[in-house]
């Protein structure tokens, strides 16, 4: 998902696009702001880029994009 974050554009400014993706294909929107180089806000929390806060960005992500699934197909479920 969120892969190795590169070093020629800012680490925060690389995870911003590759949210912007995810949003896109998975339908779901974040709130995201890049604050510096190694800190972005998502969705109101903020978070360092270290490798903690890399992780729980990936768990926050992953768990909205699954409730988000999850609520598409309930709404599809119900609508048949």
């Amino acid at each position: 998902m969120i892969e190795k974050i590169g070093e020629k554009k800012s680490d925060a400014q690389q995870l911003k696009e590759k949210i912007e993706e995810l949003e896109k294909k998975a339908k779901v929107k974040f709130d995201i702001v890049v604050l510096d180089k190694k800190t972005v806000k998502l969705d109101g929390k903020v978070y360092k880029l270290d490798s903690q806060g890399i992780k729980a960005i990936k768990d926050y992500v992953s768990v909205k994009i699954k409730k988000a699934k999850k609520e598409l197909d309930k709404a599809k479920k119900d609508g048949k």
